[in-house]
């Protein structure tokens, strides 16, 4: 934020409307080969940056999920960028398409029959590592006041190619007549918050959404992607729906008022973006924190990336795909 008179007065006129808004912008470029539930090749995720960034009465600060929490030093008023260059657990990121709730991370073995992988529930699964086959980091903020997080509406995935299907697809597979970039259909973003109650912490989970449920990957007949896929729709596979299989090697399909999706909208340019269709809490902040002898409100979730490896959209005709994240998250002040 550029630290002048016009600006201070325009983000007081906003703190007047109790209405602060944080963004936080994600590039994720999908850049090698995809396997089902496997790391014996595996998508790296390069050229990946994050923005996030406050107004006057804000402070946020960023590390890698579990790192220490952050020092008074580390929170600060404006933008905070990171990047492989400059950070390691983004650099090192090799995403790999495991299965989760949104909270619990597994990369379940695997068993080939007939060129058909399917998991093995007879051998051991692993636990996923957080920031090696997922993005995973730790977003805290803190403030004088009490107010209330919001993840709001207009948050959204994208692809960096317009058009996903037929001869005039941009970032076109070697292997079908649609655009890679459609691997966004299988991406899946989570936030939880650690509760702590009478010396019990419990991992809330506060959303869990499919961003790009109009994406369906259809292997009926020859393999092919179907845009604009409806809530109504009879295909067996619904994509609005989420299924995961959890650490004890149950396939569990999530119920529908656990899960947020995306609407369509008409952007000013003319053209249909897929956005957050619900405003979302997601914290509030209530713990009390020192730092340097002044006493701040504090909260902390953990927000998550991943790709669904239950998704239609996990194939290895998307290899290469990429698409950029953008959050809105809004703060209520009480």
């Amino acid at each position: 934020m550029k630290n002048s008179t016009a600006s201070n007065r325009k983000t007081g006129r906003m703190i007047a409307k109790n209405l602060i808004i944080l963004v936080v912008l994600v590039f994720v470029a999908i850049l090698a080969m995809w396997a089902w539930f496997t790391d014996k090749s595996s998508a790296t995720a390069d050229d990946l940056s994050v923005k996030c960034n406050a107004p006057d009465g804000i402070q946020i600060a960023v590390v890698p999920h579990s790192a220490d929490p952050p020092g008074n030093d580390d929170y600060i008023q404006g933008t905070i960028t990171l990047s492989g260059e400059t950070h390691k657990f983004i650099k090192d990121l090799s995403l790999t398409e495991i299965t989760s709730d949104g909270i619990n991370f597994v990369k379940p073995m695997l068993t080939q029959t007939n060129g058909k992988a399917e998991p093995d529930i007879s051998a051991d699964w692993e636990t996923a590592v957080p920031n090696e086959r997922y993005l995973s980091f730790d977003l805290y903020i803190r403030s004088k006041g009490t107010p209330t997080v919001y993840l709001d509406k207009g948050s959204k995935f994208s692809t960096l190619s317009t058009i996903l299907t037929g001869k005039d697809a941009g970032n076109k597979s070697t292997d079908l007549n649609i655009s890679r970039d459609a691997i966004v259909g299988a991406t899946r973003f989570s936030i939880y918050e650690d509760i702590t109650s009478e010396g019990t912490t419990t991992s809330t989970r506060r959303l869990l959404w499919i961003p790009r449920p109009d994406l369906y990957f259809s292997t009926s007949g020859s393999a092919s992607l179907t845009e604009n896929v409806t809530k109504d729709s009879s295909l067996s596979e619904n994509t609005y729906k989420h299924t995961y299989w959890t650490a004890d090697k149950v396939k569990t399909v999530m119920d529908d008022s656990e899960v947020t999706t995306s609407e369509a909208v008409t952007n000013s340019q003319g053209n249909t973006e897929y956005v957050l269709n619900s405003k979302t809490q997601i914290a509030t902040l209530g713990t009390e924190q020192e730092f340097d002898g002044v006493k701040y409100n504090v909260s902390k979730v953990v927000c998550n990336m991943w790709i669904e490896g239950e998704d239609s959209e996990a194939r290895l005709a998307l290899v290469k795909g990429k698409f950029k994240i953008d959050l809105k998250l809004t703060i209520n002040s009480n």
